[in-house]
């Protein structure tokens, strides 16, 4: 690592020996708020572009470029599956990088900085060909693309268990990373929408999207190279017990095929264990059954604004109102989460969700009142599902280590990517298949009944049902505070004996 950061980092790391669990001390890492903000600046960078190709991808491919609902919804689908098997590739892969001077995670950041900044503008780029071309060009954009979040966000986001050991502080780095993230990608999509509007040449979008490509690729890559200046990786321990012979004799096997083989054996007992993790198990489907969720409406919100709401013009604000609603509320649910718990906080978030499932189902053209109710509602409960999954995932990546004496947090972090890869891809090619299916014409001034009671059910109902389920998954999960604890002392004795022996 560069001496520049390992000053800096070193500068703010602090021990806080305060906290006593069984009479014996326990070292929690805290962070300077200055290393969160460093941290939390590459989460920037994949909120603006999520944000963006969320509310925008589907629009632009279906009313700029001109393709078919059948075939947006084919793309979408085939490249998240794909994307999403290679995401517990990469969790291997980081999880077993030789260390070197920036470290297991980071140097996978640098790698994958420039090709996600330069491919994320060749998304917005409407080749001069026929609709066939133009699905191959955009297949293999979205290919390329799906891999460059891949390389830069399992390690990114695999770092905040090498970071800390603080369950508390862990809640704090997140609360970080999706306060800026939103934040971020409010300033982006209000620019986004502006550019389209003011570089608009007649019918045509494309100027504005071409432009919003090249500030928004180039913002990417910058901030993921603050983000690697900014902090160290600390606990990164691969193995807390022993190894045995065997993993021994292997790790000195260099050859090709021996350490793809030793990858493949990894892939597969490390899948065998998550899965045996009930921790995990129950974070992960109320994780990506909640994600579906938010996903059915992120899809689905700008045609719900065009042709149910019949207001158009005002969808930027909507955006502006519920993005700012969502940032309020991510501080607020750190604070919740630490007075009652994570558990209890997220209860609370799964129950409000409840409101804009009703606004959305009722809403008549133009009924500011009711919409505001769904907008402001929707943002405090979406945040809430968001953030608090993410705050609890490193807590079972200790209860992983106790059982198998392996750190994994790149492979957990990948599984975790995995199944919200696979829920996205689900929701964007159900929601523009269906489209399809029940009559939606592209660029139309309304649209058939049956398009738009899909709209209503696939913003309302159907969201908040699946969120509901969430809420029954999240009971049943284990881990308190008081146990992540004890959690951390039980780690704490096997270093020691480790350390012995």
């Amino acid at each position: 690592q560069n001496k520049m950061s390992d000053n800096v980092s070193d500068e703010i790391e602090v021990k806080d020996h305060s906290k006593e669990d069984n009479n014996e001390n326990i070292e929690l890492i805290k962070l300077d708020p200055i290393t969160k903000f460093g941290y939390a600046a590459a989460e920037t960078a994949l909120f603006i572009t999520g944000a963006i190709r969320g509310f925008y991808l589907g629009t632009f491919l279906l009313e700029v470029a001109r393709i078919s609902t059948l075939a947006v919804g084919a793309i979408v689908l085939i490249t998240q599956i794909y994307d999403a098997f290679t995401d517990p590739l990469m969790g291997i892969i980081s999880d077993r990088t030789i260390k070197n001077k920036f470290g297991r995670r980071r140097i996978w950041m640098i790698i994958g900085a420039f090709p996600l900044g330069i491919i994320y503008f060749l998304q917005w780029v409407v080749p001069p060909t026929d609709v066939y071309l133009k699905v191959l060009y955009y297949f293999f954009v979205m290919l390329a693309l799906e891999t460059s979040y891949t390389v830069v966000g399992v390690p990114y986001t695999a770092l905040i268990g090498d970071l800390t050991n603080d369950y508390d502080e862990r809640s704090s780095i997140v609360t970080y990373q999706f306060s800026l993230g939103i934040l971020a990608s409010i300033v982006a999509v209000m620019t986004h929408a502006q550019l389209i509007l003011w570089m608009k040449d007649g019918d045509d979008y494309r100027p504005g999207y071409l432009v919003s490509g090249i500030v928004f690729g180039a913002y990417s890559t910058f901030v993921i190279f603050v983000s690697v200046l900014s902090v160290k990786e600390r606990n990164t321990d691969y193995h807390t017990i022993k190894k045995n012979d065997e993993e021994e004799e292997e790790e000195e096997e260099n050859d090709f095929i021996t350490r793809t083989k030793m990858n493949i054996k990894y892939f597969l007992g490390a899948l065998r264990d998550a899965l045996k993790n009930r921790a995990f198990v129950l974070l992960t489907l109320a994780y990506i059954l909640g994600w579906i969720a938010i996903n059915f409406i992120q899809v689905n919100l700008f045609f719900y604004v065009k042709y149910v709401y019949r207001r158009e013009n005002q969808f930027k604000y909507f955006l502006l109102v519920l993005q700012i609603v969502a940032l309020i509320s991510i501080i607020c649910w750190y604070f919740i989460s630490r007075l009652i718990g994570k558990k209890k906080a997220y209860y609370i978030g799964c129950l409000i969700f409840i409101l804009p499932g009703i606004a959305f189902l009722i809403i008549q053209e133009g009924q500011i009142i009711i919409g505001l109710i769904g907008v402001i509602t929707g943002g405090i409960a979406i945040s809430s599902i968001l953030y608090i999954p993410w705050a609890q995932l490193p807590d079972v990546i200790e209860e992983d280590e106790i059982k198998t004496g392996k750190r994994r947090e790149g492979l957990f972090y990948s599984f975790f990517v995995f199944f919200q890869k696979i829920g996205l891809g689900f929701a964007v090619a159900v929601s523009l298949i269906l489209l399809g299916l029940f009559g939606f014409q592209d660029n139309a001034d309304r649209q058939p009944t049956a398009v738009i009671w899909l709209l209503r059910i696939l913003c309302g109902p159907l969201p908040t049902i699946l969120v509901l389920i969430t809420l029954i998954l999240i009971f049943f999960y284990p881990i308190t505070k008081k146990r992540h604890m004890e959690n951390l002392e039980k780690l704490k004795k096997l270093k020691k004996e480790l350390k012995k022996n």
